[in-house]
């Protein structure tokens, strides 16, 4: 709970100083007490596919939803989890960092099709931050 309300606060700061289309993110690895998919607020820029790919090195990959409330957990959701060796991670109400979590989530997607071709695709939540939109340009794409 302490670490959800100072994620809260750090959102919340961040909005007020930098506005929210100005703040960007980068994962936090400094703390190990912290939650995968933590974001802390920076001044400047950040290339989030960068942060993407060092975490598929890792083997820490997420695949960021912002969901609501309450988050939904699908039945299937731990399988695809395990099969892929990448998590779902719900944000929750928050888009404070919507276009950092989908260039993220962008370079994941890349890495699944790489690794897995199509298969993935079938499985995958389709509520993930920016899969519909990409997977219809893939399509689209794949017609010219």
């Amino acid at each position: 709970m302490k670490i959800f309300a100072l994620h809260s606060f750090l959102i919340l700061l961040g909005t007020l100083l930098l506005g929210a289309n100005s703040a960007f993110c980068q994962k936090d690895t400094s703390s190990s007490s912290r939650p995968i998919g933590y974001w802390v607020i920076l001044d400047s820029i950040y290339d989030c596919s960068k942060i993407a790919k060092q975490d598929i090195q890792k083997g820490n990959a997420n695949l960021y939803i912002i969901g609501g409330v309450a988050p939904i957990i699908y039945e299937n959701q731990n399988e695809f989890e395990k099969r892929f060796g990448i998590r779902y991670f719900d944000s929750g109400c928050d888009s404070t960092f919507e276009e950092c979590m989908m260039q993220y989530n962008l370079t994941i997607f890349a890495e699944l099709d790489r690794k897995f071709g199509k298969s993935w695709r079938k499985e995958v939540r389709k509520d993930v931050l920016g899969f519909n939109k990409w997977k219809k340009k893939r399509k689209h794409s794949s017609k010219l």
